[in-house]
């Protein structure tokens, strides 16, 4: 068998037309067939053949409170395969965590969580002799494919007595934006590495937000000079990473973006008049849509869930999801959604392509401390 291996052209050829599962038992074969299944350089091309999402997670939160002081509470994540419409709890995907999480982001195979109970910490008293007390998340990446995880701090509020209220506790990790880079950040690096970009309100100034950044590399938070002069409200679970970008979708027809690489920040305006509702036709904005089925014919509802590395997932009624490309301008029909059609109405979905890529992780490096300095 390690005779297959020697001509590494065709052995890529062939094994990158595997899925990630069957990859998983091909490297069991033999050290030689493991060592090259795990090159960063075949994984990238097998990352670039399989760019469909392998599955869609869908975020199941319930309001609680009334008015202004309602929130969202999250229950758990559901896994929906787009293959073969299998359906997962997040009990059995996370099982190798150290606690309950919530799911935050997927970039590149890699997902984000936060944990899922907090822990109290009493910190100094206030001016009146009350001690105020905070409430502290861990912050999860992780490979459900390798198990492979890390954890650190998220950086912590300076008015941490408000941290008690059920809007402050739901907003907690709500605008973090996570993107992974498996060949590096730079183009002098090669190593994986990840960034979690946060965007919160400016203390220093009104109407304006600041950014905060967390480094694999460093393993330490930064609070970046950049300051945005803007009064849009944040949409929650809006937000989408392309490269070094990050976008924040606002309540208004405007979006957030902000590079993590210059760090610069711009609001841009979206394309088309305002709309009343939140819902865009997408045969109207597709109309040259590739009609490969006959499901996709006007007059069809269809609902986009997201997007992912130029693929737009959406529910094609009646409840049949599809993705199109936007690069071959191709309609590919996925899984029936007639068992969970009730999370693509209610709840926020988030793209996932498993990978074998490594988080580069030192071992026994698992958790990794923040600075006590930033929000």
């Amino acid at each position: 068998m390690s005779d297959f291996l020697r001509n590494r052209d065709i052995a890529t050829e062939i094994l990158s037309r595997l899925s990630t599962k069957e990859l998983g038992s091909a490297r069991c074969v033999s050290k030689a067939w493991n060592s090259f299944i795990s090159d960063p350089a075949f994984l990238r091309i097998h990352s670039q053949r399989w760019t469909c999402p392998s599955a869609l997670f869908f975020v199941i939160r319930e309001r609680s409170g009334a008015g202004f002081r309602s929130y969202f509470h999250v229950k758990k994540a559901i896994y929906i395969g787009l293959h073969d419409s299998s359906s997962k709890g997040q009990e059995s995907l996370f099982r190798f965590l150290p606690e309950r999480v919530v799911l935050m982001a997927s970039s590149n195979g890699i997902l984000c969580c936060r944990g899922m109970v907090p822990s109290v910490r009493i910190k100094n008293c206030d001016p009146d002799g009350e001690p105020r007390l905070e409430l502290h998340f861990m912050i999860y990446v992780c490979n459900p494919a390798t198990r492979e995880w890390v954890a650190f701090e998220p950086l912590r509020t300076g008015n941490s007595s408000v941290a008690f209220e059920p809007v402050r506790i739901s907003s907690v990790a709500q605008y973090f934006g996570f993107t992974f880079y498996p060949t590096g950040f730079l183009a002098n690096t090669t190593k994986p590495c990840f960034k979690v970009v946060g965007i919160q309100n400016s203390k220093t100034l009104s109407n304006s937000y600041s950014f905060v950044i967390y480094s694999s590399v460093t393993k330490e938070w930064k609070t970046s000079e950049e300051v945005l002069c803007c009064d849009y409200t944040i949409n929650q679970n809006k937000v989408i990473s392309v490269g070094h970008m990050f976008h924040w979708l606002t309540m208004a027809h405007y979006m957030i973006t902000f590079d993590v690489e210059k760090e610069l920040s711009a609001v841009i305006k979206l394309p088309g008049p305002e709309l009343e509702k939140d819902t865009l036709s997408l045969i109207s904005l597709l109309p040259r849509l590739e009609r490969r089925e006959p499901e996709t014919d006007t007059g069809v509802n269809l609902i986009a869930l997201a997007f992912h590395e130029e693929i737009l997932c959406m529910l094609v009624r009646p409840e049949k999801l599809f993705s199109y490309s936007f690069n071959t301008r191709k309609l590919n029909s996925h899984c029936t959604a007639f068992a969970v059609d009730d999370y693509f109405q209610r709840y926020p979905a988030i793209p996932y392509s498993d990978s074998l890529t490594s988080i580069n992780v030192p071992e026994g490096d698992q958790t990794s401390g923040a600075n006590s300095n930033g929000i």
